[in-house]
């Protein structure tokens, strides 16, 4: 059971480090050992012995739907706490030694308020960080995973598609953002991986990354970015339109930032280091004289979180493995003419890669 594996990596983490147990919070790491989907506005907390022993706590509310599906019921106690008290965590008292020496959590994932009361649980205990632990297991997707990034990805290209049928001269960057999360969501997306949004004009080459009340005018460059969730994962996608036809510096700076993209998705293949994809589009945009306009990272991790390992920039060490999920998304944004980028997300497979967006790269609207 994937599941179970998965839990089982944690306690070997817990027993590994000499953990008294690992708590974790963040709904990403917990999502991928429950696979349960709640609320934005709720929360759980899931605790982890060395032995396997688990204990996850949800809210009141959530409680009778936890007990019905979450397989945790199975191996283990699922606990319910009272939402909007300060000391929800009481439920886990008990749980865990007042001798524990350390325990894992992730930190980066816990609020203030949790470290605090956590801490005021455990006593004397040392709040270890797994962040870097649990994103280095969720790095390599297993099958499953990848089934659902492929469906995340086909939702991210129909609200693409969705809002180039609404892009045009007078539409406003909001209206066709609107128009992708609408379809998306249509198309069965549980909500999107991040604010959608359409930069057009001056909006593109000094990048927002929220669409505006901005109309579209004729020449205008837009830097289009969307993605969808589906059971979980997320997905990312980014074209740059274009107002009539694309011709003359804005189509060189268009044509200059796909064949950076382009380049390095081709480099693509297990045993890369991730840096070294950077590399390959940073010097096609530099020796084009455009280095200083490219401020950002070549591309980054997709799955249970929008960006996450690994990290496709310039001195990244990772090496590239098959499962592996990357967005690949360089850009170029020059003051007075325009901003162009082009993202797809790649899958690294046993040889090479496969590309799962597939929306049209070349758009004029």
């Amino acid at each position: 059971m994937r599941l179970q594996e998965r839990l089982n990596r944690i306690a070997s983490l817990a027993a590994g480090k000499g953990f008294e147990a690992v708590v974790l919070f963040g709904r990403a790491n917990i999502r991928y050992i429950t696979d349960m989907r709640w609320n934005v506005a709720a929360f759980s907390v899931l605790l982890v012995r060395p032995s396997g022993e688990v204990v996850y706590a949800v809210p009141v509310l959530d409680h009778s739907v936890a007990l019905e599906e979450c397989w945790l019921g199975q191996v283990g106690e699922i606990r319910r706490f009272p939402e909007d008290t300060p000391n929800y965590l009481d439920v886990f008292r008990g749980v865990i030694s007042p001798f524990a020496s350390e325990v894992g959590v992730d930190l980066e994932s816990a609020g203030a308020s949790q470290v605090e009361m956590l801490g005021a649980i455990l006593g004397s205990a040392r709040l270890v960080p797994v962040d870097r632990d649990l994103l280095a297991m969720r790095a390599i997707k297993d099958p499953q995973e990848v089934e659902r990034l492929r469906e995340a990805a086909r939702i991210a290209d129909a609200g693409m598609e969705a809002g180039v049928r609404e892009a045009r001269r007078g539409a406003r960057e909001r209206d066709i953002s609107l128009r992708a999360k609408f379809a998306m969501e249509v198309e069965g997306a549980e909500g999107t991986s991040f604010e959608p949004f359409a930069m057009s004009g001056p909006n593109s080459w000094k990048p927002r990354r929220y669409s505006t009340h901005r109309i579209l005018e004729d020449g205008d460059l837009v830097i289009f970015d969307v993605g969808g969730i589906y059971q979980g994962y997320c997905s990312d996608i980014t074209r740059t339109l274009y107002v009539g036809e694309l011709e003359g510096e804005k189509k060189d700076l268009f044509d200059l930032a796909l064949s950076a993209q382009q380049a390095a998705v081709a480099s693509i293949k297990p045993g890369v280091v991730a840096g070294d994809v950077d590399r390959v589009a940073r010097t096609i945009i530099a020796d084009a004289g455009y280095g200083r306009f490219f401020p950002h990272l070549t591309g980054h991790g997709v799955g249970l979180d929008i960006h996450e390992m690994p990290i496709l920039d310039q001195g990244s060490q990772t090496v590239l493995q098959p499962g592996m999920v990357v967005t690949v998304e360089p850009g170029v944004y020059m003051p007075g003419l325009g901003g162009a980028r082009v993202e797809d997300m790649v899958l690294v497979t046993g040889s090479g890669f496969e590309v799962l967006t597939r929306a049209p790269r070349i758009i004029s609207v």
